[in-house]
């Protein structure tokens, strides 16, 4: 969160290098090139890397002592209807000698397929009628929420608000600007991006009653505490 911590580098590559693995794990698993490429089939894939970033991520940070600043992850999963449109939120709360920041965001997360345009140049491509109205839901919510794009490629991050700029259903990163997911978050850990209202929806640490309360199927918790602070802090979950 601060410079002297130095701890943006390594935890943004920790969730990075998470990421690439779930994704290339879900796709070795079904195949690289997805055959009838139904809805519903693309829709269980994107929940099936949604859970296994979670899961990597826990494994990389949780426990972990970085720079003197130690981590916590915490994870929530429901496999209800969503009622924002948003497959996750992401929320990371920092604490240093008795004072806190917490900043959140809403994705919403889809697999893309990879084609090779006339510049010869790889992009991610995906189509879904869904995707704007699941945009507009999750931007109702709050103005940090992003499209998550799995493919072959990695993941790629897009602001959901480029949605509203386009007059079609296809969303493609040679049209938009788009980021890495070890980008976002060390974005957020430096504060420049992240909902710190959608974040006091996490009231007394309940993260439960948090995807209650946003309408999300999956939160991702990540918890930083100053090394020396941590015995005192350390009172929940």
């Amino acid at each position: 969160m601060l410079k002297d911590h130095g701890i943006i580098k390594p935890v943004a590559k920790a969730i990075e290098d998470a990421a690439e693995d779930a994704v290339k794990q879900i796709f070795s698993m079904y195949g690289w090139k997805l055959k009838g490429r139904e809805e519903n089939i693309t829709a269980q894939l994107a929940s099936e890397i949604t859970l296994h970033l979670m899961d990597k991520v826990k494994e990389r940070l949780n426990g972990e002592v970085i720079n003197g600043v130690h981590f916590w992850v915490y994870l929530f999963r429901k496999r209800e209807e969503k009622e924002v449109g948003a497959d996750l939120a992401g929320v990371f709360r920092f604490e240093r000698e008795g004072h806190v920041v917490t900043k959140a965001y809403l994705a919403q997360a889809k697999v893309a397929k990879v084609i090779t345009n006339k510049n010869n140049n790889k992009i991610v491509v995906v189509r879904d009628p869904r995707l704007r109205s699941q945009v507009r839901n999750m931007l109702s919510f709050t103005s940090s929420a992003y499209v998550f794009l799995y493919s072959p490629l990695g993941v790629r991050v897009v602001s959901a608000h480029v949605l509203n700029l386009l007059s079609h259903d296809v969303l493609r990163t040679d049209e938009v600007h788009y980021h890495s997911i070890g980008w976002l978050y060390a974005e957020m850990f430096k504060s420049f991006v992240g909902d710190h209202r959608l974040a006091c929806y996490l009231r007394r640490y309940d993260i439960e009653q948090f995807a209650k309360d946003v309408g999300v199927s999956n939160v991702l918790m990540i918890k930083g505490v100053v090394e020396n602070d941590k015995e005192e802090y350390l009172t929940w979950m």
